[in-house]
């Protein structure tokens, strides 16, 4: 049974289809990655105990006093060694039989600097003759504005009711999670737009998300697709609005197979 919308247009913002947050988890991309350090590889048992790791972390841009964590015993296994490191913004991990130091945050304003001399840095994998400095990335998706967001989804949903024009009354009284999708990928396509970023050049996948929606809605405008969910139909419908002028092969439920998933 299809998720039904019933709230009114914009589920919070007016004249969309879809929400800010939607937006986010469903057609941008993830907003950017940690600063990140692997060790080389490690062989336990960890004999670490009264050793040191010093780092320095930078968390929005602001530096932190370098913080020195002494191990207070030794450890057998790398999961045991990894749950006992406590480094304020920061969070240790197993990663695939490498110690990995991370920050919490993500994003180009996060900075992680492991000092060479540490004490426990030849055991841990670390470099012990220069400093190993590492800074997230961010990536597209934090350089937009609320206003810019809700302005792309806004102008999508507006596109979106030209094909749904054909069909239903509108504005829309109820509409399904299809609805929503369509309308995330053209706006996340219009905001890649506008930010310089070349979806022909360097992601196909945005064009793809987008001549997706765009022909999904085509086909629900001009009656070759039913979504379930969506009741406010017109009376009549358009001689120029469908293939089928007189609306013989919609009244007697003739027509393509309606409910298929178009993104995947």
């Amino acid at each position: 049974m299809p998720l039904i919308i019933t709230s009114g247009v914009g589920s919070g913002l007016a004249g969309s289809y879809a929400t800010i947050e939607e937006l986010e988890n469903l057609g941008l991309p993830l907003p950017g990655d940690p600063a990140i350090v692997d060790s080389m590889g490690i062989t336990a048992p960890f004999n670490v105990n009264g050793l040191t790791i010093l780092a320095v972390v930078s968390i929005d841009g602001i530096t932190q006093p370098e913080y020195t964590f002494t191990f207070t015993s030794n450890y057998t296994d790398l999961d045991s060694l990894v749950a006992a490191i406590q480094i304020p913004g920061l969070l240790a991990v197993n990663n695939g039989g490498r110690l990995r130091l991370r920050t919490i945050k993500v994003g180009i304003s996060q900075n992680l600097v492991i000092d060479h001399i540490g004490t426990a840095n030849t055991i841990l994998g670390f470099n012990r003759f220069f400093d190993t400095v590492v800074t997230g990335r961010s990536s597209v998706t934090s350089e937009f504005t609320e206003d810019e967001k809700s302005f792309a989804l806004v102008s999508a949903s507006s596109l979106a009711d030209d094909y749904l024009g054909r069909r239903y009354d509108l504005p829309l009284k109820h509409w399904t999670f299809d609805l929503k999708q369509a309308v995330c990928y053209i706006a996340a396509y219009t905001l890649l737009k506008r930010k310089g970023f070349n979806p022909e050049q360097y992601d196909a996948n945005w064009v793809n998300d987008y001549n997706k929606a765009l022909a999904w809605l085509d086909d629900v405008g001009n009656r070759k697709l039913h979504p379930t969910g969506m009741f406010d139909h017109k009376t009549v419908p358009n001689a120029s609005n469908t293939t089928d002028p007189r609306g013989w092969n919609v009244s007697m439920g003739l027509g393509s197979n309606s409910c298929g998933r178009w993104y995947y």
